[in-house]
């Protein structure tokens, strides 16, 4: 009986949590411009309070929910902070790749395969960034060095968590859609600065729509992610190290 009600329970705060990040991706999407910083700033608080509140504590969900802490720290800094500060919310991200990176490395089985990820990630890491310093030439800077250790990490987490993806199938389609965000705002961001797309281009129309395609993204991607380490058993704030 009180395993009954405690799943009851479960379920409707999962549920009341899915509802209320539904309602800020209507209200960004189609909300008071005004105030749409607000919005987006607001859901991903939501679900960083979530993580911490409703999910058992492991090793490898505390490295989830450092990594949600740090993508609030980066929202704070692109969507509230005005002006916005991009270096300090990319060096965020960047942390955020960083913790899921050390998630999936845990839950590989052998060592082995441990070092043998490193090394791959290091090596991918050090090609791209010697890639985009031949191709910015002086238009190279730090933005563009940790941005680009940013985006080669998540490519390589995204990779990694299809490659385990019966372990958690919502953390891999949570970092794929964290992919499509990047892809969006990476275009917006490097247009005029590092890239110049023909605004007559229908990459540029995609782009540049009038309609928020990156927190379409987004917002699914941190709520999938925070779902991932979900424990339908767990009382509220309960805490266990495994």
């Amino acid at each position: 009986m009180e395993t009954n009600k405690t799943n009851k329970l479960s379920v409707a705060t999962i549920l009341a949590f899915l509802t209320i990040e539904a309602i800020f991706l209507v209200l960004i999407l189609w909300g008071p411009s005004k105030y749409t910083n607000v919005f987006e700033f607001s859901s991903i608080v939501i679900v960083f309070l979530f993580s911490i509140i409703f999910f058992a504590k492991s090793k490898n969900n505390i490295l989830t929910e450092v990594a949600l802490l740090f993508t609030m720290i980066a929202d704070l800094f692109l969507e509230i902070v005005n002006p916005m500060i991009q270096t300090i919310a990319m060096t965020s991200f960047l942390i955020v790749q960083l913790c899921y990176f050390v998630r999936l490395l845990f839950e590989l089985k052998t060592k082995k395969w441990q070092l043998i990820n490193l090394i791959i990630r290091v090596a991918v890491v050090l090609i791209a960034e010697i890639i985009t310093i031949v191709v910015l030439k002086d238009k190279f800077d730090y933005l563009s060095c940790v941005s680009i250790c940013y985006f080669s990490n998540l490519l390589m987490n995204i990779v990694l968590a299809f490659v385990e993806f019966k372990k958690s199938p919502l953390f891999a389609f949570g970092l794929l859609l964290f992919l499509g965000c990047d892809i969006f705002i990476g275009l917006q961001c490097a247009n005029g600065v590092y890239i110049d797309i023909p605004t007559t281009s229908t990459i540029y129309k995609i782009v540049f729509a009038p309609f928020n395609i990156a927190w379409l993204c987004y917002l699914p991607s941190q709520t999938l992610i925070a779902m991932s380490i979900a424990n339908p058993h767990k009382k509220p704030f309960e805490f266990k190290l495994k």
